[in-house]
């Protein structure tokens, strides 16, 4: 749900909205971006990218771009993503690289989003075993 601004007050802030499509390319969310101050939110929480259609198109060896904003993704003829989610995207982009960025600190924050979405892993302690020297 679109939340820019607070609850009660008497004007709201001014936002383009865009419509996102799933993978399919069929409607599945309505997007708001505002400029000042930079927030953007899908409406129903069903977009999770701009641009999902791209994801899965053919790329014949291009990678995908992912955009900051969706003036990046709009000047790059809607090809690419904007990331609205950042948990879903980092779990469902894994494994669909490669990716270009923007810049190199853009890269750089790309890199450390899909660090960030190494699952946690748990190992039972009656199976983990001591170093050697170290058994008691």
């Amino acid at each position: 749900m679109f939340d820019f601004a607070d609850e009660g007050a008497d004007e709201g802030v001014d936002a383009i909205v865009f419509l996102a499509r799933d993978a399919l390319g069929k409607p599945s969310d309505l997007v708001a971006w505002t400029l000042s101050p930079r927030q953007i939110a899908a409406h129903w929480g069903a977009a999770w990218v701009l641009g999902e259609e791209n994801i899965y198109a053919p790329r014949l060896g291009d990678a995908l771009a992912i955009h900051r904003t969706p003036l990046g993704w709009l000047r790059a003829g809607r090809n690419g993503v904007v990331i609205l989610d950042p948990r879903r995207a980092a779990l469902s982009l894994f494994t669909m690289g490669p990716f270009a960025t923007e810049d190199c600190e853009h890269g750089r924050e790309m890199r450390t989003f899909f660090a960030r979405s190494m699952p946690s892993i748990y190992v039972p302690r009656h199976h983990v075993r001591e170093p050697a020297g170290n058994a008691q």
